[in-house]
């Protein structure tokens, strides 16, 4: 299981690239060994290392990708950044948006929890993805 150090001026992208690249491996074990390694923004310090192996660069976008074990199989999704979309006017994040996208669909609008949650896990990926779908589906006007 691989797991890095991720810093604040490198990311999960930076740790990935450093994972393929020999040299560049080499010297993040530098790096590691002078303890130069600070937690990444948004986590704990108890809870600073990643499982890179969860993640990869999508070979023809270079998009960051997660993996998702469904019933089917490993599926890589993208991972959903928390930046205003620049889709709309309104000010949303991509996160609302694709929640919007899959609860609000013209079809079959306002689905429950749990189906706007399973279509929206094959959507994209974000670390608070269940939380922020069940505070979404709690302040639904209509459901």
């Amino acid at each position: 299981m691989l797991s890095f150090c991720i810093t604040q001026k490198k990311g999960i992208i930076e740790a990935i690239r450093d994972n393929l690249d020999p040299h560049r491996r080499r010297s993040r074990r530098v790096e590691f060994a002078e303890a130069r390694c600070v937690k990444a923004p948004g986590l704990d310090a108890k809870t600073d290392k990643i499982n890179l192996e969860s993640y990869r660069l999508n070979p023809l976008s270079g998009v960051l990708e997660y993996a998702k074990l469904l019933i089917a199989g490993v599926m890589y999704v993208p991972v959903i950044p928390a930046v205003k979309c620049s889709l709309i006017d309104e000010d949303m994040t991509w996160r609302k948006w694709l929640w919007k996208m899959s609860h609000e669909t013209f079809i079959n609008p306002h689905r429950s929890e749990n189906e706007t949650f399973r279509i929206l896990e094959r959507m994209g990926w974000w670390t608070t993805q269940a939380r922020d779908n069940a505070d979404w589906f709690m302040h639904c006007l209509l459901c």
